[in-house]
């Protein structure tokens, strides 16, 4: 990802999510500091800021001392090479904030940095300097697609793998569509794919007497962080709008007017196949949810697990009522976070997906470039399988 300098600051994706702050309050440190050595310099990053700045090793002892709430003249030491500049460019990447802290953070403490680095460290992404759809990167050596051990006697062979029946047909059938119908989507079917993805099924009684929700997907601890809200553009039967689904009432709440076309460019950027689809759902996590239950960095891989399965869910269901689904890795986490009113830190969107009908003069999902369709074969087991 590409960095800019700016005032002594390094920065690396989205701008400070952070309000100004006076300069005449006490300050300490952010609880989400990574620190690196660059020569004889320090590096030190905010975490939820995804914010750097450079300064002399000797700010290490003053952070240190940071724990507790310091004023600016505590903090001072010229002599060491700590002014009120640097003092300034440390408040505006966040390393120093005022006292006391935000509570919007803190279901972050217990996954800093590691998971707390990598996720708004990688929010933001400038998708618009990346190949944009149909171009493909070339390296020297691509890496080979599969993985193969060399034939040994105590290898086995397994019975064929072929499945008949409407699960079967459905998972072979999924794909990602890259172009819809100008049809809308049916109530009914947009009905279908939230309830069956994100709509509870059962409530169950917890260990501590808590109830559980049971959804089609698996989820860690059943916490089921994953929202979903829904920008329903070209619905038959309903208003344009971006609505959120409450999962146990099957119920939509609108939150905001539809997104006009130039802002759905900038939640799906390089992407204006998708941003056209009839309906595009973001799905977000309510961190809490999950971080009460597990304190340790790896449950972010929880979230990301819990979408994926969600993703795959909504794309089978998608799939099987003759709908051309897609997902995406790229989406402008702010722009999105803006237009739903959510605060990036506390819930912040994870994935995005979108359905619409299927163009009337195809069968398989098309690629961007119509004029090259993929030409296919089958895996060696199903050659063989029919030989």
């Amino acid at each position: 990802m590409p960095s800019r300098r700016s005032a002594g600051i390094l920065t690396s994706g989205p701008p400070s999510r952070t309000p100004d702050r006076p300069l005449t309050s006490r300050l300490q440190r952010s609880p989400h500091l990574v620190a690196r050595w660059v020569g004889d310099r320090v590096r030190l990053r905010d975490c939820l800021s995804a914010r750097e700045v450079e300064a002399p090793a000797a700010v290490l002892a003053m952070i240190a001392r940071a724990a507790d709430p310091l004023t600016r003249d505590e903090i001072i030491d010229t002599e060491r090479g700590i002014d009120e500049a640097l003092v300034s460019r440390l408040l505006e990447a966040g390393v120093l904030c005022p006292a006391p802290q935000a509570s919007a953070s803190e279901g972050w403490n217990h996954w800093s940095p590691e998971a707390a680095l990598f996720h708004f460290g990688t929010k933001d992404h400038p998708f618009d300097e990346a190949p944009g759809p149909g171009l493909t990167i070339i390296t020297e050596q691509p890496p080979a697609p599969l993985k193969h051990y060399r034939v040994t006697p105590g290898d086995a062979s397994l019975p064929t793998a072929e499945a008949s029946g409407a699960l079967a047909e459905t998972l072979r059938e999924r794909r990602t569509w890259r172009r819809f119908s100008n049809e809308p989507v049916a109530l009914d079917d947009l009905s279908r794919l939230l309830g069956m993805t994100w709509g509870v099924q059962h409530w169950a009684p917890g260990l501590g007497g808590e109830r559980l929700a049971l959804k089609t997907s698996p989820s860690g601890g059943a916490k089921h962080s994953i929202a979903v809200y829904v920008a329903a553009l070209r619905v038959e039967g309903l208003a344009p709008a971006t609505y959120h689904y409450c999962p146990d009432r099957h119920y939509l709440s609108r939150i905001a007017d539809a997104p006009e076309e130039k802002l759905r460019e900038a939640f799906l950027p390089g992407q204006p196949s998708f941003a056209a689809a009839p309906a595009i759902f973001f799905l977000s996590s309510v961190f809490a949810r999950v971080q009460s239950k597990y304190r340790f960095a790896r449950a972010y891989r929880v979230v990301l697990l819990e979408a994926g399965h969600l993703a795959q869910t909504f794309c089978l269901l998608a799939t099987e009522r003759r709908l051309a689904p897609f997902c995406t890795g790229a989406w402008g986490d702010s722009a999105i976070e803006n237009h739903l009113g959510i605060d990036g830190v506390r819930e912040s969107v994870v994935y995005a997906v979108g359905v619409g009908r299927r163009p009337g003069d195809v069968d398989w999902a098309p690629f961007d470039d119509e004029r090259n369709p993929p030409r296919l074969e089958p895996p060696r087991h199903r050659r063989d399988s029919t030989d």
